[in-house]
């Protein structure tokens, strides 16, 4: 077993969350589907492509034992960061259901402040020098709080939402978590 401030590798009991299609399937990374947590309403492919592109290529570089974004199963770190992402992304949501999930079995998981994509996601251009500082604070596994980002000229300031990023084997755990419905604008 290895652990470190956010990699774990080992066989341990470990619990996710997810938001899942309603016939059960767990997200999974499709560039056709959306993004990383199966999103309908995703940013452009365009801007996918550049983000996932840019932080693989830094894992590869400096951060090899983690896990990849593109071959990982993408959850969250615990209930209250997928509550938080459907109040960030109620349209990303919408029709899917929180599911508990559970490690079975030897995995590799390592955790992420998913705030840092809605960052590197935004209409701006960022140099090569800004966009290595924030793959390195994602991967190490910093907080997007814990950083002073500038956006047009402003602090850009968000809720952290740790996502899991999860390579092995995960299974439901039956419970009964409720099923988003809200349309987004309406409360």
């Amino acid at each position: 077993m290895s652990i470190s401030k956010n990699l774990f590798a080992g066989r341990a009991f470990l619990e996710f969350y997810a938001w899942a299609e309603a016939d059960g399937s767990l997200p999974g990374w499709s560039f056709e589907g959306g993004g990383p947590h199966g999103e309908a309403n995703a940013p452009t492919p365009a801007q996918d492509y550049f983000v996932e592109y840019h932080l693989e290529f830094f894992r590869q570089q400096g951060f090899s034992r983690y896990p990849s974004r593109l071959h990982s199963r993408l959850l969250f770190a615990t209930r209250v960061d997928a509550e938080a992402f459907q109040e960030k992304h109620p349209e990303r949501t919408f029709g899917r259901r929180l599911i508990k999930l559970r490690a079975s079995g030897t995995c590799a998981c390592s955790f992420h402040d998913g705030a840092w994509l809605d960052y590197l996601r935004q209409p701006c251009t960022f140099d090569l020098e800004a966009l290595s500082r924030v793959a390195k604070a994602y991967w190490s596994g910093r907080t997007v709080e814990e950083a002073d980002l500038p956006f047009l000229g402003h602090p850009w300031r968000e809720i952290p939402v740790i996502e899991a990023l999860v390579h092995g084997d995960v299974v439901p755990v039956p419970t009964a978590l409720p099923r988003s419905l809200d349309l987004p604008g309406f409360a």
